[in-house]
């Protein structure tokens, strides 16, 4: 007995398009046809991919190894976020994927590490500023940083066999109804399909032919211009974390990958002209690593938003298509991996409304919580250019309200409210790090909701430990060196 497969046409292929790809063929093996449909002349900008903990999920499903990328895509080791001079005095402070530092089995200490200014005391920071990384790693949570481009390929290859793969442009778009029926590419071929995906980026190619309405949030978040220039410097050290260093009109990113260090400059051209922009990075670039930069003139324009509705008809946005914030915090792959997942979860090939609304009522909750939680990153008081003026003048209310119950009741919070990607632990290590609450106030926070006695036994019993980090950890570097020489 012959079963109809259903057939999933997904346009585009840079990471977004290669996960969805993937991921579909993975889930549905014998049951879906999955095409991926690109242009294999079209370039892909690999930075530096900085990634979360779901991304290891997504490996582990698809059944590729994190020794893999190690080996083949110049991936190392995640531990956290480092945030530098976001105060505009140069002081940083790390965001973790566990932010109350909840390592070898401890229990979380909550705020009261904060309040004391102890944050960084705990043993996850040692490892942190010595650039090591536990022996118990594959317990803890962690994630990775790739070479975009290296990636996109190298899980295309493992896939080679699973999916079919189209060269070409989409050059119209076929609609019946809400539904696409098929889209022609440049050479005239036409392509069918059940279901389409549009991992187009920005280009937004499928989806700016339907019926959805782009909500702007670009006066939340006006950055709108991305410089990327990986720099060629040999490692003394692998910091095990990614870095978002501020600037007086934006941030540069720092992704460390096994053989270089991706970065690029983010900032707004309504502050910044691209030559200033691209000069006052060249001198960072400079002072930093050594390295003047020669501009090559790539420049990524971006727009911060997201369609109302990511799922219309048959055809779902995935990745920079769907939406996008800005790159701090690696939240584009980590929704690109959500959107994907929960596709699959609740589709078994047949479309439902109720299943439509859902998804985009979800994908549209995740969205506004990454926008209430990167928006607050920027809040630190700073007003040393127009550019943190404006940040300055001009916060949302929504983000303001959070801001005051944050920053005065934080335990009045459930956990699970500013949820799905962002919850209370890591609006509030942010809070920390800009210097927003900590000392008697926190304390007496704690002293109110009878929480003190038991958040200080915990904290006293965490002090009381002793680590030799040596016998407990190893050099990042190392253990990237001895996993690549493995293959060799």
């Amino acid at each position: 007995m012959n079963i109809k497969k259903t057939k999933y046409i997904v346009v585009g292929a840079g990471t977004a398009g290669i996960i969805a790809a993937t991921y579909l063929a993975t889930v549905w093996e014998n049951e879906a046809e999955v095409v991926l449909v690109y242009d294999k002349n079209k370039p892909i900008i690999g930075v530096g991919e900085s990634l979360t903990p779901n991304f290891l999920e997504y490996l582990e499903d698809i059944g590729i190894t994190e020794e893999e990328l190690i080996q083949n895509v110049n991936a190392t080791l995640k531990l956290s976020m480092r945030f530098v001079n976001w105060t505009g005095d140069g002081s940083d402070f790390y965001h973790t994927f566990f932010p109350y530092g909840r390592l070898l089995e401890q229990k979380n200490t909550g705020m009261l590490e904060l309040a004391r200014g102890e944050y960084e005391k705990i043993p996850l920071f040692q490892f942190l500023n010595k650039d090591r990384i536990p022996k118990i790693i594959k317990k803890i949570g962690h994630s990775m940083h790739v070479d975009a481009t290296l990636l996109s390929k190298y899980i295309e290859n493992k896939f080679k066999d699973k999916i079919t793969i189209i060269n070409g442009n989409v050059e119209h778009v076929n609609k019946v109804g809400v539904n696409v029926d098929y889209v022609v590419l440049e050479d005239g071929h036409k392509i069918y399909g059940d279901y389409f995906i549009d991992a187009t980026g920005f280009q937004s190619v499928i989806f700016k032919n339907l019926d959805t309405k782009w909500i702007d949030k670009s006066d939340w978040l006006p950055l709108n211009s991305f410089i990327p220039s990986p720099v060629e410097v040999e490692h003394k050290e692998i910091p095990p974390y990614s870095i978002a260093e501020a600037t007086d009109n934006g941030w540069i990113l720092q992704v460390p990958l096994g053989n270089r260090w991706g970065s690029g400059y983010l900032y707004c051209s309504d502050f910044l002209s691209d030559e200033t922009a691209f000069n006052n990075f060249s001198l960072w670039s400079k002072k930093k690593y050594g390295v003047e930069l020669t501009d090559s003139g790539r420049r990524l324009r971006f727009k911060s938003g997201y369609w109302d509705q990511q799922w219309v008809g048959n055809c779902i946005a995935v990745g920079l298509c769907s939406g996008f914030a800005e790159p701090l915090e690696a939240t584009n792959i980590h929704h690109t991996i959500r959107q994907v997942s929960r596709f699959c979860l609740i589709n078994n090939g047949t479309t439902f409304d109720f299943d439509r609304v859902m998804y985009n009522k979800e994908m549209n909750e995740f969205y506004e919580n990454i926008y209430h939680y990167i928006r607050y990153c920027y809040c630190g008081n700073r007003q040393d250019s127009e550019f943190w003026k404006y940040m300055y003048y001009n916060i949302p209310e929504e983000v303001k309200y959070i801001a005051e119950k944050l920053e005065n009741d934080p335990y009045g919070i459930d956990d699970g409210y500013l949820k799905p990607m962002f919850s209370l632990p890591n609006f509030a290590v942010i809070a920390y790090g800009l210097k927003r609450f900590g000392g008697d106030s926190v304390i007496e926070i704690l002293r109110k909701r009878r929480k003190l006695d038991k958040v200080q036994k915990v904290l006293d019993e965490l002090q009381q430990q002793k680590f030799n980090y040596n016998d407990i950890s190893w050099s990042h570097k190392d253990y990237i060196t001895n996993i690549k020489n493995k293959k060799s």
